[in-house]
């Protein structure tokens, strides 16, 4: 396996800075690091997934070369919605979402916490969700590409 180099970038949300590292071609594939640590953490892993898809690391807010939010995160939901935003603002709309520890719950919460359903089976991304509703798919954490599995929601 040939190593890839992930090239860095910075968008801006919410007025604050967030790092990531890209590269490879295909369905995109977002990767949660473990706190605190940073989007370093899963480059073994991002380096062999990129020889079949998109990668982009992340450095959530706060860890790495991350501004913080702008209002202090204290829950997994705080950041899954600032997650939502940077899938926007990254122009994402279908992604697996990969995660190491606390990333891996970070990735369930942004599941479990974002307002639009998408149905793999119909590719709709139209249903409104409130947070806690029941069943459907999430269009953070699904993707249709046959590589990916779907996350079906699941409540507790």
């Amino acid at each position: 396996m040939t190593e890839v180099v992930l090239k860095r970038g910075y968008l801006s949300v919410a007025g604050r800075q967030v790092h990531y590292r890209s590269a490879g071609h295909g369905p995109p594939v977002v990767m949660l690091h473990p706190s605190p640590l940073s989007s370093a953490a899963v480059l073994p892993m991002a380096n062999a997934l990129a020889e079949h898809f998109t990668v982009v690391a992340l450095d959530t807010p706060g860890y790495g070369r991350s501004d913080p939010m702008p209002d202090r995160g204290e829950t997994l939901r705080d950041y899954a919605v600032y997650l939502a935003a940077t899938l926007d603002a990254l122009g994402l709309q279908r992604v697996c979402l990969y995660g190491a520890a606390t990333g891996a719950q970070l990735a369930v919460a942004t599941r479990d916490s974002c307002v639009h359903l998408c149905d793999p089976s119909t590719g709709r991304r139209d249903n409104p969700r409130r947070p806690g509703a029941a069943g459907g798919f999430d269009r953070h954490a699904v993707s249709t590409a046959p590589e990916c599995h779907a996350v079906k929601t699941r409540k507790r």
